[in-house]
């Protein structure tokens, strides 16, 4: 019994680690993603300024989570890119596992919801802006048609988050976690190794 309690403390804390490492990351989904996507096409920054009518430093600060590029601008890299906003918001190269750690499907939440909250605020931020007093530069103008496909990307992500969050429901209530770590041998994040703990 006293294995089993210091095996899940183990488990709980470095989930703890990750998580932490998670919400201390400077970069937001969205810098992260046009990064991503400018070198998967081997474009220069400053070609991809110039294709969505920007100064390479302006779109520079996207990348390096400096400045939030508002809905309008994420409407023409995706047109730049040839993708939908469905794709640049919940692509995912991991899909969460019952097999998978809790710290695992932790992060992938914890991606999927950041993912969310960036997307939140600028949906917010397009209501905020339709007011005609509105004291600041507006990104956000976007036609209604490119308007209601961010609307159904954040009711896709909300799904998707919900399934992650069902999945370590399932994981916490069936499993014991002691045969959960007997059962993964390869080497984990960090070098973390379960051996370590048993």
């Amino acid at each position: 019994m006293q294995q089993k309690i210091t095996n899940i403390c183990i488990i709980v804390l470095f989930s703890d680690i990750i998580l932490n490492e998670v919400l201390n990351m400077r970069e937001t989904y969205v810098s992260k993603m046009l990064l991503s996507l400018r070198k998967s096409h081997k474009y220069t920054q400053a070609k991809v300024a110039q294709s969505i009518n920007l100064s390479r430093q302006a779109y520079a600060k996207y990348e390096k989570a400096e400045g939030e590029p508002g809905l309008s601008t994420i409407s023409k890299l995706c047109n730049l890119y040839s993708i939908n906003p469905q794709e640049f918001f919940i692509s995912e190269l991991r899909e969460p596992k019952i097999n998978m750690f809790l710290s695992e499907l932790g992060m992938i939440y914890e991606f999927k919801y950041r993912r969310f909250l960036e997307l939140n605020f600028l949906i917010r931020m397009f209501e905020e802006e339709k007011n005609p007093n509105f004291p600041y530069e507006r990104k956000n103008q976007v036609t209604q048609e490119e308007y209601n496909k961010y609307l159904l990307t954040q009711q896709e992500l909300v799904i998707k988050i919900n399934e992650i969050r069902n999945t370590i429901i399932k994981v916490m209530e069936n499993d014991d976690p002691a045969k959960y770590i007997e059962r993964r041998k390869e080497p984990y994040m960090f070098g973390y190794q379960e051996k370590i703990i048993k």
